[in-house]
């Protein structure tokens, strides 16, 4: 009789068990638990006003969370002041649980946008940021990620000037 309650208990907590994890790891709840931040070390941010105007940008995806995970996809704006240059990133990539990886988006800018980076130079580097929206898979729950990452992490190339 035991063996027969010991039997049911298990394949019963084997069904109760992922409904469970399920109810406790909420999208919101693993979707806080996913950093995304402006590379610190070296250039994050980098603006080009030369002749072909870009931006390029380094992300760091942490993954907090005791799953790993599978970024679909990631797209989003710079901004500098205003809303510059949609990026979009849209090869899958994994991270696994307490691990992070860095992954690096670039845009072009147009000529106006150039210039606008150029008359502003020095006056919204307090305002430059990227917004960034993610699709996330994982085991328990999938999610979308949208956070807005602030850096002084920058540098302008070909703004004229001391750049």
């Amino acid at each position: 009789m035991f063996e027969l309650l010991k039997e049911f208990a298990i394949k019963s907590l084997g069904q109760l068990l992922p409904f469970l994890v399920r109810w406790y790891y909420k999208p919101e709840k693993l979707a806080g638990k996913i950093k995304i931040q402006i590379r610190s070390s070296g250039d994050g941010v980098i603006f080009d006003c030369g002749e072909l105007p870009y931006v390029r940008a380094w992300l760091e995806i942490t993954n907090l969370s005791p799953f790993p995970v599978e970024f679909e996809r990631v797209y989003g704006h710079f901004w500098y002041g205003t809303r510059l240059s949609p990026f979009f990133f849209l090869k899958r990539f994994g991270v696994e649980s307490a691990h992070d990886t860095e992954i690096f988006l670039e845009a072009d800018l147009t000529n106006a946008q150039a210039e606008y980076i150029k008359r502003n130079k020095g006056k919204m580097e307090h305002k430059l940021s990227v917004s960034v929206s993610a699709y996330v898979l994982c085991k328990v729950n999938n999610f979308e990620i949208q956070r807005e990452v602030r850096t002084n992490n920058a540098r302008l190339q070909n703004v004229g000037g001391n750049a």
